[in-house]
This record gives C-alpha cells, sequence and structure tokens, in this order.
C-alpha cells in the first residue's frame, strides 16, 4: 500500500513538474516542423495501436518508422527509438523535439511512463489533437465565407474604383457638372487608387500582415489564441473548444489515478483561453484550501451544463462517466454555435457588400440628379 501510494505520489509530482520544452519555440524550431498535425494525430494513433496489439516500444516505433509517409518524421521516430535503445524514457527522448511533441504532449508521456498506460495516453493524444482538428475546422468554417465575401468585395470595389469610377469623373467634367460631397470623396478615392505606388505598397503591407500573424502565430500560440478569443463571435466558439480540451485532460489525467488539484493544474497548461485558465486557477486554489472545486464557476459566463455537470462529478465522485459525457454534449454545442454563426454571418456580409457598391453607385450618378433636380426647380 505504502510502494501504491509513493508511486502515485511520484506520477503527480511528473505532472505537476514544467516540462524542459516548455520554453517559446525558437526560429529553427518554427522551421524544423514538416509532418502535418494530421500526420502526428494519425502517429499517435498508430502508435496506440500497436501498442495495444502486444508490440514493445522499441518495435513499435521502428515499424512506424518505416512505414510513415513523411521524412523527417520518419527520420524523427527512428532518432527517438535509438535514443530509447540506449536507455532513455520515451518522454525524455521526444522532448527533443518540441516541434512534433510540445509540452502537454510530454507530460502526458511522463504519467503514462509511470502508470504503465502508454497506449491510453497515445489514445488520449490522438483524440485531443483530432478535437483540436475539428475546432479549427470548425471555426475556418465559421469565418471562411465572411473572409471570402470580404475579399471580394475589396477587389470588387477597387476594381469599380480603378476602372469605372474615372469614366463617370470625366463624363461629368466634360458636362461642366460640379462634383461635391460624397462624389469627390469617392473620385478622390479612385485617384488615390490609380496612383502608380499605391498597389504595390498595398500588396506588401497585405503580405507582410500575414506573414507576421502566420509567424506569431507558431511562436506564441498562446498569445495569438487569447487575441482570437477577444473576438465576440469568434471568442465564444474557442471557448468552448477549450471547455471540451479541459475537460478531456481533466478526465484523463483523474482516470489515471492524479489528484484533483494536479489534474486541474495540468489541465490549465492545455488550455488557451483566457478566461478560462483563469478559472482553472480558482479551482485549483479553492481545492487547495479544502473548498469545492466549483464554487469559484458562478463567476464565469460558462455554460450551466458544464458547471452543473462539474459539480455532480465532484458530490459524487463519478467523474469517470460524467466527465466523457460532458465532452460529448459540450462538442454538440460547439457544433450547433458554429452552424449558427455560419449562418448568421452569410446574409450580413451580403449586405454589407451590397450597402457599400449602392454607395459607390449612387455617388456616381447623384451630381447628374442635382442637375436633373436644379432644371426641374428652374423650369
Amino acid at each position: 500500500m505504502a510502494k501504491s501510494s509513493a508511486l502515485r505520489q511520484q506520477v503527480q509530482n511528473q505532472m505537476y513538474s514544467e516540462p524542459e520544452d516548455s520554453a517559446p519555440a525558437s526560429k529553427k524550431q518554427i522551421f524544423a516542423r514538416t509532418a502535418s498535425t494530421d500526420e502526428i494525430t494519425s502517429f499517435y494513433r498508430s502508435f496506440s495501436i500497436l501498442m495495444k496489439s502486444g508490440y514493445t516500444v522499441n518495435r513499435a516505433l521502428n515499424v512506424l518508422s518505416e512505414t510513415v509517409s513523411n521524412e523527417d518524421l520518419a527520420k524523427t521516430l527512428a532518432n527517438i527509438n535509438v535514443q530509447i535503445e540506449k536507455g532513455q524514457q520515451v518522454s525524455q527522448a521526444m522532448s527533443a523535439y518540441p516541434w512534433y511533441f510540445d509540452a502537454v504532449s510530454i507530460g502526458v508521456f511522463r504519467a503514462a511512463e509511470e502508470t504503465a498506460r502508454l497506449s491510453e495516453a497515445l489514445e488520449f493524444l490522438a483524440e485531443t489533437a483530432e478535437l483540436g482538428q475539428d475546432v479549427r475546422q470548425r471555426v475556418t468554417e465559421s469565418i471562411s465565407y465572411p473572409a471570402f465575401v470580404g475579399i471580394v468585395s475589396i477587389l470588387m470595389i477597387n476594381a469599380i474604383l480603378y476602372f469605372v469610377a474615372p469614366e463617370f469623373s470625366r463624363y461629368i467634367q466634360d458636362a461642366g457638372i460640379e462634383i461635391t460631397g460624397l462624389s469627390k470623396f469617392v473620385f478622390a478615392l479612385s485617384d488615390l487608387v490609380r496612383m502608380p505606388i499605391v498597389p504595390p505598397v498595398v500588396f506588401l503591407s497585405i503580405a507582410l500582415g500575414i506573414w507576421s500573424v502566420l509567424t506569431w502565430s507558431r511562436r506564441n500560440p498562446m498569445s495569438f489564441y487569447r487575441t482570437l478569443g477577444r473576438i465576440p463571435l469568434l471568442g465564444s466558439i474557442m471557448l468552448k473548444g477549450s471547455l471540451v480540451r479541459f475537460v478531456s485532460m481533466f478526465h484523463m489525467m483523474n482516470a489515471n489515478g492524479v489528484s484533483v488539484a494536479k489534474s486541474l493544474k495540468m489541465a490549465e497548461s492545455t488550455v488557451h483561453n483566457e478566461v478560462l485558465r483563469k478559472a482553472i486557477g480558482d479551482m485549483h486554489a479553492s481545492v487547495e484550501r479544502g473548498q469545492s472545486m466549483t464554487a469559484p464557476l458562478k463567476n464565469y459566463p460558462f455554460p450551466v451544463r458544464f458547471i452543473d455537470m462539474l459539480r455532480l462529478g465532484e458530490q459524487t465522485g463519478q467523474f469517470e462517466t460524467i466527465l466523457p459525457n460532458l465532452t460529448r454534449s459540450l462538442t454538440q454545442e460547439l457544433h450547433r454555435t458554429t452552424s449558427r454563426v455560419t449562418m448568421a454571418s452569410e446574409p450580413v456580409m451580403l449586405l454589407v457588400l451590397g450597402g457599400v457598391v449602392l454607395v459607390i453607385l449612387l455617388s456616381f450618378f447623384m451630381p447628374y440628379f442635382d442637375v436633373i433636380g436644379s432644371l426641374s426647380v428652374g423650369a
């Protein structure tokens, strides 16, 4: 009994400690990654299947290094296998490749090594990666249509200003009609767009902006996701995705015998949403004081289902049954939210595009309307 308690304490200490590769990725690490998230997810899933089939770690890695399609990932797995054969732990060997195996993954491997549940840990990592992909896909679906319409709108407006507006301006000036108000602004904007230096400057600015965002998102993913989370509708989707990730991680730690306090501390490292991270920190502090884990949640705008089911699990001790159901429930809610956002964004973007085009077209004809109006008054 004492030996079992000592082992559990050792596992909790492993989970609580900060992994060695938790520092921000260097520039070298950013560009070292060649395998996609899909390929890493497939590796976790295949590794788990082989382990459940009775393969040893070395044999499984050897098979995978010869079967994965990505050459860099195959070479990485072969190198990891060599280090394991020399006596290193799986987590220690993988920590040398933080662009493929992040701090959370290494922490899960460390806990799995101590609890002898490597196959379960691999399955959890695969499910977590798939969940992350699903969230990213749904976020992308939610913003892809508005982004597409926005790009088309910008191109259309620029085409009108570049090709159509100058012709109208010339006709109006030839007719001796005075240009004022909105029409004057639109024609001045057309002159600006047609300046030779403007198109390359705009193109370079957009390209530099995209490159900066991509680099920032890879070097500082936490800050990037926090910034995205401040966008109202997108923030709601990302919060639900973070809730699903947190519940999954908390369930995995709790099922492996890690205490509630340590499970909360480890699960906190998997969350990008700033509000949820603060809530988990408050939950951890409450447990450390011997108080209810869910008491601090009343101060946060989380779904009622999330709070109630966590409270039920805390009171009954049936986390192992309740948490998987909560994960499924939150995932379904995430799907419904993204569908609603997509449906709402389509008519809004069409109205915005139609309104902008209408304003530009009206600015072309308003001088003629003024002249016709003045002639009618004179008559």
